[in-house]
């Protein structure tokens, strides 16, 4: 089992794949947003919703990962800190059952009258640099970091692409 969290290993492909990483809580330029559009689409729409209108189980299995990779990887795009993101809608989804279970008619859990939604633009606003965080843990990510040259087997470190604000890694000889 893999010691990183899904949100890490996202950041992993992003690099390996040189896909878009932002720096901090913002909407990318149209084309990142198109890829994330239809990436989300293709793999909750087209694949997840399919397999489970088929009954196929293994489909769903893997249409519910295949999901979970391109949502948080659009997050990342976005430059979104999807782990303090989510301990904060979890803390406000776990409020709804301070006064017990409330349910509709077709099971969806209700919010109380006095619930408080979470606090998501305040996070949204005070948040560091993804690019910062993931640079404090470049000891754990050198273990895995390659170098991206062709042909290249040395190990790298992450270094700025100023192109997009995103880390792709190198080693030393090829920066």
């Amino acid at each position: 089992m893999s010691q990183s969290t899904w949100f890490e290993d996202i950041l992993q492909f992003h690099v390996y794949g040189e896909q878009a990483i932002g720096e901090r809580p913002r909407i990318p330029d149209e084309q990142i947003v198109a890829l994330r559009k239809r990436l989300i689409e293709e793999e909750v729409v087209k694949e997840t919703l399919v397999a489970m209108d088929l009954g196929d189980l293994t489909a769903i299995a893997d249409g519910i990962i295949d999901s979970i990779v391109v949502l948080i990887g659009a997050g990342v795009a976005y430059g979104l800190d999807l782990p303090a993101l989510w301990d904060e809608i979890h803390k406000s989804n776990m409020m709804k059952f301070k006064d017990g279970i409330n349910k509709d008619a077709g099971g969806k859990v209700l919010k109380p009258k006095d619930w408080k939604p979470p606090a998501i633009e305040k996070l949204l606003d005070e948040q560091s640099s993804l690019k910062e965080k993931y640079n404090k843990a470049r000891d754990k990510y050198s273990l895995w970091i390659e170098c991206n040259q062709a042909g290249c087997t040395k190990r790298g470190h992450l270094l700025e692409n100023t192109t997009y604000v995103d880390l792709v890694p190198y080693c030393e000889d090829h920066h």
